[in-house]
């Protein structure tokens, strides 16, 4: 969900801090983590109940109303 541009200074740090600079390890480790977050994400939504997503509809919201006002709050909280 966040681009990998947003996280770029966390894993910069985060390998500094491993002693990974201008190292191979420093450049694949954190590639390795983006696989496992879709399937974190993908099972929450498949978890969150489809009467939510409906109900939305049915108020005319939008993809993107229904992602930003229901199941990113349900995330987050």
């Amino acid at each position: 969900m966040v681009p990998m541009q947003a996280l770029i200074v966390n894993h910069f740090v985060l390998m500094a801090q491993f002693k990974l600079l201008n190292s191979w390890a420093g450049i694949i480790l954190p590639q390795l983590i983006v696989p496992v977050v879709i399937i974190v994400y993908k099972q929450f939504f498949d978890s969150v109940p489809k009467e939510f997503h409906e109900a939305a509809q049915m108020d005319s919201a939008g993809h993107f109303k229904i992602l930003f006002r229901i199941y990113l709050p349900m995330n987050w909280g």
